[in-house]
C-alpha cells in the first residue's frame, strides 16, 4: 500500500472510526444517566458502525489479507446497524407501531444471520440458488430500514409543537438524522450494488490507481459518512440532556397522535 492510498483510504476511515467511537460513548454515557434503552441503541449503532470502519482500516494496512475476508465481516455490522434503528424505533413508537413495522425486526435478524453465513463460508452461501435469497433478504432490509426512518420523521415532524428549548433541538436533530440517514444509505445501497453487478466481488481492489468511475462513486461512501459522524456529533454536543425530560418526550412520541 503506497503513500497515496494510505492518505486517499487510511484517513477518512480512521476519522469515520473514531467519530463513530466518540458518538457511541457519548450516547452510551447518556443512557447511564437517563436509563432509557432507545439511547443505548442508539450508542450501539455508533459502535457498530466503528466496527465497519475498523474492519476496512484493517483491509488497507494488511494487504497480505484477502480484502474480501475483511469486507464480509463488515457486513455483518451492517445489518446490525439496522437491526438497531429498528429497536431505537421501537423504543420510541412501540405502541403505535403497524403490522409492516413489526415485521422488520425479524427480516433484519435475517440479513445478519445471512451475512454471517456467508462471511463463515463465501463460497457455498445456501445450498439452493444464494443470489434469489441474498438479494431478496437484504432488498427487503434496506426497504424497511427506509420506511422506518421516513416514518421517524413524519412522525416527530407530527409533534414538534409540544416541545420548545433542548427538547425542540433534540427532535430537530432527531429529524435530520433521519432525513440524511436515509439518503445517505440509499446512495450507499445503490452504489455497492451497481458496482456488485457490474464487477463482482472477486474484482475488489484497494490500490486507487486501478479504480474506474464507479470505484471513486462506491469510495464516496466514506466521505458522506464522514461528513454525517462528524454533524452527529457536533450537533450532539450542542444539545444539554441535563435540561431535557426524555421519558416525557417518549411519551408524546408514542401517543395515537403519531400513529
Amino acid at each position: 500500500m503506497s503513500l497515496i492510498e494510505s492518505l486517499i483510504l487510511g484517513i477518512p476511515l480512521l476519522l469515520c472510526a473514531g467519530f463513530s467511537l466518540l458518538n457511541g460513548m457519548s450516547f452510551f454515557r447518556i443512557f447511564r444517566q437517563k436509563e432509557e434503552p432507545i439511547l443505548l441503541h442508539i450508542s450501539l449503532i455508533f459502535i457498530s458502525s466503528c466496527s465497519i470502519f475498523v474492519f476496512f482500516l484493517l483491509a488497507v494496512f494488511l494487504p497480505e489479507i484477502p480484502p474480501i475476508n475483511f469486507f464480509l465481516l463488515a457486513n455483518i455490522f451492517v445489518w446490525v446497524i439496522f437491526l438497531e434503528i429498528g429497536n431505537a424505533y421501537f423504543s420510541a413508537f412501540l405502541n403505535t407501531t403497524n403490522t409492516f413495522e413489526r415485521y422488520s425486526l425479524p427480516i433484519f435478524g435475517g440479513s445478519i444471520g445471512m451475512s454471517v453465513f456467508t462471511a463463515i463460508n463465501p463460497d457455498i452461501y445456501l445450498l439452493v440458488d444464494p443470489v434469489r435469497i441474498e438479494v431478496f433478504l437484504y432488498l427487503a432490509s434496506f426497504i424497511s430500514v427506509i420506511y422506518l426512518l421516513f416514518m421517524a420523521y413524519k412522525r416527530v415532524n407530527l409533534i414538534l409543537d409540544n416541545f420548545e428549548g433542548e427538547e425542540i433541538k433534540l427532535m430537530i436533530l432527531a429529524q435530520r438524522v433521519s432525513r440524511l440517514g436515509a439518503i445517505t444509505l440509499v446512495y450507499t445501497f445503490v452504489s455497492v450494488f451497481c458496482w456488485l453487478v457490474l464487477k463482482g466481488i472477486e474484482q475488489l481492489n484497494l490500490l486507487t490507481v486501478s479504480w474506474n468511475i464507479l470505484d471513486w462513486l462506491v469510495y464516496f461512501n466514506v466521505i458522506l459518512y464522514l461528513a454525517f459522524l462528524l454533524g452527529a456529533f457536533i450537533y450532539s454536543k450542542k444539545t444539554d440532556y441535563g435540561q431535557i425530560d426524555l421519558p416525557s418526550i417518549l411519551n408524546i412520541l408514542d401517543s395515537p397522535k403519531t400513529s
